[in-house]
């Protein structure tokens, strides 16, 4: 599952650690690659910003997936 981007909650303490992230998901998804159950997925954190112009401790990026059959 492709699941677009959170910002990765913009603001994160140091480490990646999102202060708030405004999506209705576990913290666990809400940016990189996860499995939950039988279902992977990934979660970008993106490019842009939301709200304020400024991203702290989260990178923003741009991601290639190549997929391929089993």
């Amino acid at each position: 599952m492709f699941s677009g981007h959170t910002h990765g909650g913009q603001l994160c303490l140091p480490g990646g650690i999102p202060i708030k992230l405004e999506a209705r998901l576990p913290r666990a998804m809400g940016a990189g690659a996860w499995r939950y159950a039988d279902m992977v997925g990934y979660t970008s954190v993106g490019v842009g910003t939301s709200i304020l112009p400024v991203r702290l401790n989260c990178p923003p990026e741009v991601t290639l997936h190549t997929l391929r059959r089993p």
